[in-house]
Parts: structure tokens; sequence; C-alpha cells
């Protein structure tokens, strides 16, 4: 007999399952089910990824405020209300941090390691109920929406420095830009 002959695709010799052989169909998503006592969202949730370019594009403070949207969609106002209560002093302490960064590109740098961060954390807090929530026919929430919210964060923060000082806001507008 020559070799793989009587052999089936995936299959070792004797007949066994082969666990090296390539699949040989597609991989389909199959989410986990739902349990009776778990709440969907009755409106679209913000993916940990989404929630992470706001912190990119944005600051930080756009991040939390999705991150308080997701809560809020999925019905836990607690957990809102303590995201938000949290999250911008934190918001403003990674920014003040970020400015006193030596040089732009550890600014940069630093910038890009926190917003990795909060998608890393988004997917650890929300990951498991955003991926039911899609498994169960629930909706994304629009990229339009979480870029609404970059913008209105830039705009809040470049007001709030030039109220401050004209000298501290072009600092941190090239730093981040």
């Amino acid at each position: 007999m020559g070799m793989g002959m009587g052999m089936g695709m995936g299959q070792g010799p004797g007949g066994e399952p082969n666990p090296y052989a390539p699949p040989v169909g597609d991989i389909e998503f199959v989410p986990a089910p739902v349990a009776s006592d778990e709440r969907l969202a009755a409106s679209s949730l913000y993916s940990a990824r989404q929630i992470g370019w706001a912190a990119y594009l944005g600051f930080f403070l756009a991040g939390v405020i999705l991150l308080c949207a997701n809560y809020r969609a999925l019905g836990d106002k607690v957990r809102a209300r303590r995201t938000l209560w949290v999250g911008i002093p934190v918001s403003l302490v990674v920014t003040a941090i970020l400015l006193s960064a030596r040089s732009q590109a550890m600014s940069r740098l630093g910038h890009m390691m926190i917003s990795v961060q909060l998608c890393g954390f988004a997917q650890v807090v929300q990951g498991r109920s955003f991926s039911r929530h899609i498994g169960a026919g629930g909706k994304r929430a629009s990229h339009w929406a979480m870029l609404a919210c970059v913008a209105t964060c830039v705009v809040a923060y470049a007001g709030l420095l030039l109220l401050t000082d004209a000298t501290i806001g072009t600092a941190i507008l090239t730093a981040y830009y």
C-alpha cells in the first residue's frame, strides 16, 4: 500500500482521528448560550476595540464614556456611575502624566499604551456580555457614534485648555497630535 492509501483526510493509521490534520470545513462563530438570568442589552453595545480606538483617537475620557454607555445599555446603572466617578479623575491624571512627558515620542507611546490597556480592560469586564449580545442578534454601536464621542471629548479638552491657559493648550495639542 502506498503512503496515505486507505486513510481519509484527518485520519491517522488505523482510522483514528489525526489531531494535526487541517480542518476540513469553515470554523463558525458559535455564541455561548445565554443564561436565563442574564440580561441582554436593549440597545447597541460598543466593542472593546471601539473603546480602545476612542481612547486612542481622542482622550482616555472618550473610552471611559463608551464603557459607561455599555453599562447603561446593559442596565447596570451602579457600574455606569462608578465608571464615570472613577474614570473622569483617572483620565485627568493620565492626561497630566502624558503632558509631563519629556518628549513627544514618550507622550505618544504612553497614550498608545493606555489605549491598549483600556481596550483590554473593556474586553475583560464586558467582553462576555458583548459576545452574547451579538450572538443573540444584538447590534454593535455605530463607529460614527464613537467618533462623535471622540470629537466631543477633543473639543471639550481644547475648550478647557483655552479657558485655563493658551500656552498649556498649545503644549497639550502638540503632545497629542
